[in-house]
C-alpha cells in the first residue's frame, strides 16, 4: 500500500448554466515513472441529490493502492428542472477532462474506468458506451430499466425522481427512457472491446429493486462481456457510499470492509 497521497479538491472540469462543476481528484504519490490507471467515481442520489464528497473514503482507499481517482459532481433535476441529457454530457465531459489532463496527473489514458452507485451505475455504463475509452466498470445497485424504475417509484416515493430528470413520463417520451437503459442496450456492450463490468447488489434493495441488478445481470452473462456479480443477502441500498443523513458507507463498516478488496482485484486485473 502507498502511504502518500494528492488530494486536489474541488476542480473545475466544467462550466454549465452558470455553475462551475467540481471534482475531487485523488493520487498516489510514488517514484515510479509508471503512468496510474484510474476511476471516475459518479454519485447516486437519484439524478437529484447527492455529491462528490459521497466517494470521500474511496478516493483516498483507491489511492492508497496505485489507482487515481477523480470523484465528480454533475448537474442535479428537481421538479420543473429536467437535466437529461445534460447529466450525461457533464459525465461525459468529466472523463474528457481527465484525459485532457491525464499529463498533469500522470494517468495512463489506455487504463480508465468508472464506478457509480445507483442512478451513478447507470451514468457509468452509459458512460462506457458513450466513451469506448471506459474499459471497466463497477457498479454498485444501479437503476438499470429506467421505465421500470420510473413505475415503481410512482408507488414507492412522492418526489418522483424519473419524472424530474426527463420532466416526462415513459409513455410521453419512450424513446428517452430507453436511451437512459442500459437494458435496452445490451447489442452495444457486446460490440464493445475487451469491456468489463463488476455488479454488486444488496439482495434486501427496496430503493432500487434488487431485481432491476439480478434481470441485468443475467442479460450480460449470456454475452460475451466479462461481467462479475458480488451479492450482499443481508444488505438493501446506501451502504457503498457515505450518503448525507444516513449511517455507514465508510470503508470501515460492514458489507465495505470485505468488500473494498475484492472491488480492488477485479480493478486491478481488468484495467
Amino acid at each position: 500500500m502507498i502511504t502518500n497521497i494528492r488530494v486536489e479538491k474541488d476542480q473545475t472540469f466544467k462550466l454549465s448554466e452558470g455553475k462551475n462543476l467540481l471534482a475531487d481528484v485523488y493520487l498516489p504519490v510514488t517514484e515510479s515513472p509508471r503512468a496510474f490507471p484510474a476511476l471516475i467515481l459518479i454519485h447516486g442520489g437519484a439524478w437529484q441529490a447527492g455529491s462528490k464528497e459521497m466517494y470521500q473514503d474511496w478516493g483516498p482507499y483507491l489511492a492508497e493502492n496505485g489507482l487515481a481517482a477523480m470523484s465528480i459532481d454533475y448537474r442535479l433535476s428537481s421538479k420543473n428542472n429536467p437535466t437529461w441529457p445534460g447529466v450525461m454530457e457533464d459525465v461525459r465531459d468529466a472523463y474528457k477532462w481527465l484525459v485532457a489532463n491525464s499529463e498533469h496527473y500522470h494517468i495512463d489514458t489506455s487504463r480508465i474506468g468508472a464506478m457509480g452507485d445507483s442512478c451513478g451505475a447507470q451514468l457509468a455504463l452509459l458512460l462506457a458506451l458513450d466513451q469506448p475509452g471506459i474499459k471497466s466498470v463497477v457498479s454498485v445497485y444501479g437503476v438499470y430499466d429506467v421505465a421500470a424504475w420510473w413505475k415503481y417509484t410512482q408507488v414507492t416515493r412522492d418526489d418522483d425522481p424519473v419524472g424530474n430528470l426527463f420532466g416526462k413520463t415513459p409513455s410521453q417520451a419512450p424513446e428517452l427512457y430507453k436511451e437512459a437503459s442500459p437494458t435496452e442496450h445490451i447489442s452495444r456492450f457486446i460490440e464493445l472491446n475487451d469491456f468489463n463490468c463488476l455488479m454488486l447488489w444488496g439482495e434486501q434493495d427496496t430503493i432500487v429493486p434488487a431485481k432491476q441488478s439480478r434481470d441485468f445481470f443475467a442479460q450480460l452473462a449470456e454475452t460475451p462481456v466479462n461481467v462479475e456479480k458480488l451479492v450482499i443477502p443481508d444488505k438493501g441500498h446506501f451502504w457503498f457510499t457515505i450518503f448525507p443523513g444516513i449511517p455507514g458507507g465508510t470503508l470501515k463498516d460492514e458489507p465495505n470492509r470485505n468488500v473494498a478488496p475484492q472491488v480492488l482485484e477485479f480493478i486491478r486485473k481488468t484495467l
